[in-house]
């Protein structure tokens, strides 16, 4: 796995498959990268991992004190889709996604059942050697600044999808993050305050383009969860964009309460703050 992300209840990893060729590498003919193999004929494996600290059924509030607690979650490895290459996960929460309502809304049994996952990865995963897209350079009319410059148009898409595993079958669906369909996107982050909580309502990348085409981080984009919306911000002509850092601001910085700092008692989600871009946002991020 490239990437992995935390829940509630469980360790979320997906793992691409890949095999390694050692035998040009040790022969001095290939670098190490180089020796690895993609099998986009083999589905990535989505594995949950219980974490020793999570509360089981944690969501219910049926149970009461007097009852005793449930066994303990068992480790759920699910087949994902072929061709699947997930490297930067964003977020992982337990339930379904918040775009189907908040926790007052979502039967307790469905909190328990599924797990939602944000990741960036590849449109496609093609056959060979492993970031051999990197090494694939076309005729042009005009001159590059260097024959190792590698070329975008071979190089696979980047996408934000989304992840619904269900904890008890094992069904996994993927599918485009809604309103991301046709973006080009990079290192998706979340506020850090909101890691692993289903109440996260915003995910922030780099942005390439709204066209689905490959190419190089030229803006920002912020990705409501619950309603699909996008926020678009470019750098402008010629420039490009490094990954964003998410710093909590204000009074949602951490302030040593236990409520992992988000904001005061009667603002827990920080209703009416500015929706802009680069501005706070109920998730209190800059």
């Amino acid at each position: 796995t490239h990437d992995f992300a935390v829940t509630q209840s469980w360790y979320v990893m997906i793992q691409n498959i890949l095999k390694v060729d050692p035998l040009p590498y040790l022969a001095g003919v290939k670098g190490a990268g180089q020796c690895l193999m993609s099998q986009p004929q083999d589905p990535v494996i989505v594995h949950l991992i219980p974490r020793p600290a999570g509360v089981v059924s944690s969501h219910s509030k049926s149970q009461s004190q007097s009852e005793a607690p449930p066994p303990p979650r068992k480790a759920v490895c699910a087949m994902g889709p072929a061709a699947s290459f997930e490297i930067h996960v964003a977020l992982a929460h337990d339930g379904p996604p918040l775009s189907e309502g908040g926790d007052d809304d979502v039967a307790p049994e469905l909190m328990d059942e599924w797990v939602t996952v944000y990741t960036a990865g590849w449109e496609e995963l093609a056959p060979g050697s492993f970031l051999g897209e990197w090494s694939n350079v076309a005729k042009w009319d005009f001159d590059i600044a260097s024959p190792l410059s590698f070329d975008f148009n071979f190089i696979p898409r980047t996408l934000l999808w989304r992840y619904r595993i269900n904890a008890r079958s094992g069904e996994v669906l993927r599918e485009p993050t809604p309103g991301c369909e046709d973006m080009c996107l990079d290192h998706p982050h979340v506020n850090p305050l909101f890691e692993g909580r289903r109440s996260c309502r915003y995910v922030y990348a780099v942005l390439c383009n709204t066209v689905r085409v490959s190419g190089p981080p030229c803006g920002y984009v912020r990705v409501c969860l619950a309603t699909g919306e996008t926020q678009r911000w470019w750098a402008g002509n010629r420039c490009f964009c490094e990954e964003l850092v998410v710093v909590p601001k204000g009074e949602y910085a951490w302030d040593g309460s236990g409520r992992g700092g988000i904001g005061p008692p009667d603002d827990s989600e920080g209703e009416g703050r500015a929706d802009g871009v680069g501005q706070a946002d109920h998730d209190g991020a800059a």
